[in-house]
């Protein structure tokens, strides 16, 4: 499973959030949102989609690791007058670019929409969205008709995930429904 997240007005899927400029060079400090730091090497092109700005592609002069953050050098981003202005943006890559999954694997951005039913069948609602709860802990939020649910995202709860049927199959424990 891998952990990026889709854009609901298209086919950007984002990899990492910008939350400031860092010192005066032009740096960014990006929260990573995916299991492939890769994304950001140098010698990398990705989409930054920021307030108030159009969406451009922008190649990775620099790359280095801070506190489990990255904090990154784009081309055309010379100083901190231009990162601050890119504050509460995000880089983006675009899905038709994600590389083929593995059997057994899944894009967290495909998991909203899908519909749950237990292992005996019950229908319990549809995936509303993944929370992410630190360290690789993440949530279903799991809506239906008897409320909403919270479903840990492991092997222990979630079975099976069928891509093609959108359809995923969990073990529920007492207490886990409303």
């Amino acid at each position: 499973m891998v952990s990026e997240q889709v854009d609901p007005r298209g086919d950007l899927v984002s990899v990492g959030l910008i939350a400031t400029a860092h010192g005066i060079r032009g740096e960014i400090v990006v929260h990573p949102l995916t299991d492939d730091p890769e994304r950001f090497n140098v010698g990398a092109t990705v989409l930054v989609e920021a307030p108030g700005l159009p969406v451009s592609p922008r190649l990775i002069l620099g790359s280095r690791m801070h506190q489990q953050r990255f904090l990154l050098l784009l081309e055309g981003v010379p100083d901190r007058t231009a990162a601050e202005a890119l504050r509460g943006g995000r880089l983006c890559v675009r899905e038709a670019d994600l590389p083929a999954l593995p059997p057994g694997q899944v894009w967290l951005h495909d998991l909203p929409g899908m519909t749950v039913e237990s292992e005996e069948g019950e229908q319990i609602g549809a995936v509303h969205q993944v929370l992410e709860t630190g360290e690789d802990r993440r949530l279903l939020v799991v809506r239906g008709p008897r409320g909403e649910a919270l479903i840990p995202f492991v092997e222990q709860f979630v079975l099976s995930i069928d891509r093609e049927a959108r359809q995923i199959k969990v073990r529920l424990l007492e207490g886990l429904l409303p």
